[in-house]
């Protein structure tokens, strides 16, 4: 049996720093185009990159869950990352999550994606869209953060799975 599950809905800081990101973006890219000197392709060389960086962190944000008898899969545009049931070893609901140091990926673009330090210590892999209320999954080499919109519905069908795939 397969369960889906949306992702939670943006925290504050990602529903002021999208927005507001692609707007600045835009506006620069306006200006640059059609108001400044500088010519065309010297404005593409230096947008594109910045753009392409939007469309990047699009394609790696988590769009939601799926917890299968394969195990729990994060779904993204580019592509699903599968934790299979065998590695995980704990699987808990965390009330407040203190984020330290982003060590590779966004802040607050899309949500918050990528390997970020843990006040306290250690790193998690992070795939959500706040830092409340989220879902620790510990497998045998890595943390993994997660905000799906109904935490313990999913802890509830990931322990269900668990049960299935070690006593079935």
């Amino acid at each position: 049996m397969t369960s889906d599950f949306k992702m939670a809905p943006w925290d504050r800081l990602t529903r002021v720093f999208t927005p507001g990101a692609f707007i600045l973006v835009g506006v620069i890219s306006y200006d640059l185009l059609f108001r400044n000197e500088s010519g065309v392709w010297f404005t593409l060389a230096i947008l594109s990159p910045v753009w392409i960086m939007f469309g990047l962190t699009y394609l790696f944000a988590p769009r939601g869950f799926r917890v299968s008898p394969e195990g729990v899969i994060i779904r993204r545009p580019i592509g699903p990352i599968v934790i299979p049931y065998a590695d995980i070893g704990a699987v808990e609901v965390v009330e407040q999550v203190k984020p330290g140091l982003r060590l590779f990926g966004s802040g607050g673009l899309f949500g918050w994606i990528g390997l970020f330090a843990i006040r306290g210590g250690g790193s998690a892999k992070v795939y959500a869209t706040r830092w409340d209320r989220m879902v620790r999954v510990k497998t045998r080499q890595e943390i993994y953060l997660l905000s799906p919109a109904d935490p313990e519905a999913f802890l509830e069908a990931v322990r269900q799975h668990q049960k299935l795939t070690t006593y079935g």
